[in-house]
C-alpha cells in the first residue's frame, strides 16, 4: 500500500510532503508553529520531491521563522490555550486549577499548569520559567560533555540566567560560562551553537578570524545556527 505521506528532512527542517489527488506541488507553512507541509500528485518519486524541496526549503524555513517570532517575545497573561514556545515549537498552555504546590508537566503536545485558582500572572510567570530552567539544566550536562571532550575546552561552571540582551557569556580565565534561560525556547541546536560559541572564547576572546575559524571547525554549520538564533533574538547577541 502506497503512503499517503512522509517527513522528509531538508537543510534540517521537517516537511510533511503529502500525495494527493493534485496537479501540481503545494508548499505551505501552516501556524501556529509554521509546520510545513507540501502537497504532490500521487506517484511522483520522492527523489524528484526532494529535488524540487531543496530549490524552496529556504522560503519556507525564513516564513516559519515569521510565523515562529510571532509569539516568543510577546506578552503573556497565562491564559489557557495561550502558546508558549519550548525547543522551537509553540504548545498550548493547559491550566489545571488546584490547592496543590504549582507544578508543570509537558505531556501530550500541550504544557500542562498545576497552579491556584485565580493565581496572579507574576505566580504563573515564575512557575513556567522554574520549569523551563528544569527542563534546561537537564539538557546541559550531556551537551556540555560531548563539546568539552570534542573541544578540548572543559569549563569550571556552566549556569543558566535570564539575560536581557545576550544568549551567551562567558569567563576564559575563569572557565565560566552563562547560557540564556529563554535558549530552552530555540530549537535545541541554537543551545548547542551558543554554546560551542562560549567555549571558543576558551581559545580566542575576540571576535576575530581565528576565533571563528575555532567555532567553524568544530561546528561547519554555524553560520546558519547564528542566523537562526538571530529570528529569534530580538536585539540578543552571543557574546
Amino acid at each position: 500500500m502506497l503512503k499517503t505521506s512522509t517527513i522528509v528532512n531538508i537543510k534540517e527542517a521537517n516537511v510533511e510532503v503529502q500525495f494527493k489527488r493534485v496537479k501540481g506541488f503545494r508548499l505551505r507553512v501552516v501556524p501556529p508553529d509554521g509546520a510545513i507541509k507540501l502537497s504532490v500528485p500521487k506517484g511522483v518519486p520522492m527523489s524528484k520531491v526532494e529535488s524540487w524541496l531543496a530549490t524552496k526549503i529556504d522560503w519556507a524555513k525564513e516564513a516559519q521563522l515569521r510565523i515562529q517570532d510571532l509569539a516568543l517575545y510577546k506578552t503573556f497573561n497565562y491564559e489557557d490555550g495561550e502558546l508558549h514556545y519550548f525547543k522551537g515549537k509553540q504548545y498550548p498552555l493547559k491550566l489545571i486549577p488546584s490547592s496543590k504546590p504549582p507544578k508543570v508537566i509537558f505531556r501530550e503536545e500541550k504544557i500542562y499548569m498545576q497552579i491556584q485558582p485565580n493565581a496572579a500572572i507574576e505566580q504563573k510567570q515564575k512557575v513556567l520559567e522554574k520549569w523551563y530552567r528544569k527542563q534546561l539544566s537537564e539538557e546541559l550536562p550531556q551537551l556540555v560533555e560531548k563539546w568539552s571532550l570534542s573541544m578540548n575546552a572543559f569549563p569550571e561552571e556552566v549556569k543558566i540566567k535570564k539575560m536581557k540582551t545576550r544568549w551567551g557569556t562567558c569567563n576564559p580565565s575563569a572557565k565560566r560560562v552563562w547560557l540564556a534561560l529563554e535558549l530552552i525556547k530555540a530549537p535545541s541546536i541554537c543551545l548547542e551553537y551558543v554554546l560551542v560559541h562560549e567555549l571558543a572564547h576558551f581559545f580566542e576572546r575576540a571576535h576575530n578570524a581565528k576565533f571563528h575559524a575555532i567555532v567553524a571547525k568544530h561546528m561547519p554549520q554555524w553560520k546558519e545556527y547564528d542566523a537562526l538564533l538571530k529570528k529569534y533574538s530580538k536585539g540578543k547577541s552571543v557574546d
